[in-house]
């Protein structure tokens, strides 16, 4: 990852270790400051095969200020086999924004 875009639509995938149809729970946890600014559940994702694609609206990346740093990123998902699994932690920079809202 890279930047996330403050106050954009943005597009964030992620290659998983098994499909859609495989996975109970997914969770895709966005901290900024130790804190968890934004959750994404396996509802919110679209899959193509074994990536899953979560499209993030301007509210969600609005709640990223530049000032507040790097955003932390870690993905969680249950298998429904029962095996849990954990991502390394990813990280992203908000970017700057003059700007401020939705438009």
């Amino acid at each position: 990852m890279a930047n996330i875009s403050s106050g954009c639509t943005v597009t964030n995938t992620f290659s998983l270790p098994c499909g859609e149809e495989d996975i109970a729970v997914l969770y895709i946890t966005y901290q900024q400051n130790d804190v968890t600014v934004l959750e994404k559940t396996k509802e919110d994702c679209n899959f193509e095969g074994t990536t899953a694609i979560v499209r993030l609206s301007q509210d969600d990346t609005l709640k990223f200020p530049q000032e507040d740093g790097q955003i932390r990123i870690q993905l969680r998902l249950r298998t429904v086999g029962g095996t849990a699994m954990k991502s390394t932690v990813l990280t992203a920079s908000p970017d700057e924004l003059l700007k401020s809202g939705v438009i």
